[in-house]
């Protein structure tokens, strides 16, 4: 019969050795998936949100004195042609309220989403959606295209 402090000893090790290889089991199943090939969006997570709900926040409509919004009276009268288009290419890219990357998000856009492109400014486009909601998404070709 074994002393207990040996018992315990080897109930130790056993479980030491068990954590050991699911670890390495773990570890080889993520050096696999990655070296796949397999494509994954990349997408960073501050520009895109998980679904493609608005935010519901008091207060989401645009204040009248928006100092980066372009005056009412620019833009397209009718009869007139439009101008650019943005044409989202990935799913959940952020809509926003500013140009900034910490400001609120009106709404996650949908790949294949047009907007009326109003302006072009620091990296970041102002535009117009199909509903006339106007906001700011970050303008890099990884994640929407200009179309004249």
């Amino acid at each position: 019969m074994r002393d207990v402090p040996t018992d315990r000893l080897l109930r130790a090790v056993g479980a030491l050795l068990l954590l050991a290889v699911v670890l390495a089991y773990a570890l080889g199943a993520v050096a696999r998936y990655r070296s796949s090939g397999v494509e994954r969006p990349s997408v960073p997570a501050a520009e895109t949100t998980s679904s493609a709900a608005p935010e519901d926040d008091a207060g989401a409509d645009e204040p009248d004195d928006d100092e980066d919004a372009p005056d009412e009276g620019e833009g397209s009268e009718e009869g007139e042609e439009s101008g650019p288009t943005v044409v989202v290419k990935v799913d959940g890219l952020n809509f926003r309220r500013e140009p900034d990357k910490n400001a609120s998000v009106i709404r996650g856009l949908s790949s294949g989403e047009r907007l009326e492109l109003l302006k072009t400014e620091g990296g970041w486009h102002y535009a117009e959606d199909s509903d006339g909601e106007k906001g700011w998404l970050y303008a890099s070709e990884q994640y929407s295209t200009v179309e004249e």
